[in-house]
């Protein structure tokens, strides 16, 4: 397929926790700074309902480090 829109409808999930430094930092690129801790918190997923040419977009956000997500 070239060219051409496709909806991906698989499943994902996403740790809460991202840690780049982990693996001995395999995900960071080459120069980057090392002496940064390089660890992510989710805060928010954008979701797309519908299909390629139309749909609905919402968001799941967390503000805090709290366990409250809103929608």
């Amino acid at each position: 397929m070239r060219d051409t829109m496709v909806k991906i409808n698989d499943r994902y999930e996403f740790p809460l926790q991202l840690d780049l430094d982990r693996e001995d930092g395999k995900y960071l690129s080459p120069d980057a700074d090392r002496t940064v801790r390089n660890l992510y918190t989710l805060h928010s997923v954008l979701v797309h309902s519908g299909g390629v040419h139309g749909g609905h977009y919402y968001a799941f956000i967390r503000p805090t480090l709290s366990e409250q997500w809103y929608v």
